[in-house]
């Protein structure tokens, strides 16, 4: 059984970085391959002597018209039993324009015209595959050793039953927006807020004062209690479906106290049921 990661979405979304990284994982990779010659290149590789078991392939509207067959041929792999996770990057439209603009490269859909207007026609013919995609990633906020940490922290060492999953949980302030691709987000402004005191005003939810001046309400408690069993339900009904990646945000009005003290805190009790975890405090030093 192959291991197989297709690798599709936006120009400009970070998909040569993708690459970079699976090949650094130990994949096989080839880039714009054409999806009908999926089956000829699988059945060349399988006679390599190194004996080659995780491949990364990079497939997108480069390809022309043939990138519609893509849908079929994820299901027809699937059926041979190999291990396929489709993978779609993508970014806002500014910030696929502004990345343009910065390298003073042409969107290969419009090379004589305006990166929006390829922007406009990528969505339009990849729309399909990116409902049916496995894991999508909205890098718009990423640079590349975040995109690179978040698809090693995915696929490093997986294994075919997935009997573990990746999850990140990031802390952040509503103030400054949601984070672009969470799964689950959590509202914890109706918790008391240290920010109006002036002992705990300079300080962040990391402090054991802060946690504690939360944690002692009921409501604090009770809270906690719930989410830690919704999030403990969830888990592994995502994993039977297939699921690899879970990202988990918490929010508060500031993202410096409340949100960071419910995300270490929520990080602490999910240690023994996941794979991987990583914490983010966003916003902790934006106030």
């Amino acid at each position: 059984m192959l291991r197989l990661a297709i690798i599709t979405g936006l120009s400009g979304s970070g998909k040569s970085t993708a690459t970079k990284c699976f090949e650094d994982m130990g994949y096989f990779t080839i880039d714009n391959l054409p999806v009908p010659l999926v089956d000829d290149f699988l059945h060349l590789t399988s006679q390599s002597r190194e004996g080659i078991q995780k491949i990364a392939m990079v497939m997108d509207a480069r390809i022309g018209n043939t990138i519609n067959l893509l849908p079929q041929t994820v299901e027809n792999l699937r059926r041979q039993q190999h291990q396929v996770d489709l993978i779609y990057l993508e970014a806002a439209e500014e910030v696929l324009s502004r990345r343009y603009s910065e390298t003073r490269r042409k969107h290969p859909l419009s090379p004589d015209d305006s990166p929006a207007v390829g922007i406009a026609k990528e969505q339009a013919i990849l729309k399909e595959i990116r409902e049916i995609s496995d894991l999508v990633i909205d890098t718009s906020d990423y640079n590349i050793h975040q995109l690179k940490d978040r698809l090693s922290q995915t696929f490093l060492g997986k294994s075919g039953s997935r009997k573990k999953m990746a999850v990140r949980i990031t802390s952040f302030g509503f103030r400054y927006g949601l984070p672009r691709d969470a799964d689950l987000v959590f509202d914890v402004r109706f918790l008391p807020n240290p920010f109006f005191r002036n002992e705990f005003r300079h300080l962040t939810g990391l402090d054991n004062k802060v946690q504690e001046y939360i944690f002692t309400s009921e409501t604090a408690g009770s809270f906690r209690d719930k989410l830690l069993d919704i999030v403990q339900y969830l888990v592994p009904l995502y994993l039977e479906e297939g699921k690899a990646y879970l990202h988990i945000a918490i929010g508060c009005t500031g993202g410096k106290h409340r949100s960071v003290a419910i995300a270490h805190w929520l990080a602490e009790k999910m240690k023994p049921q996941v794979g991987t975890l990583k914490i983010e405090d966003r916003d902790i030093d934006s106030n």
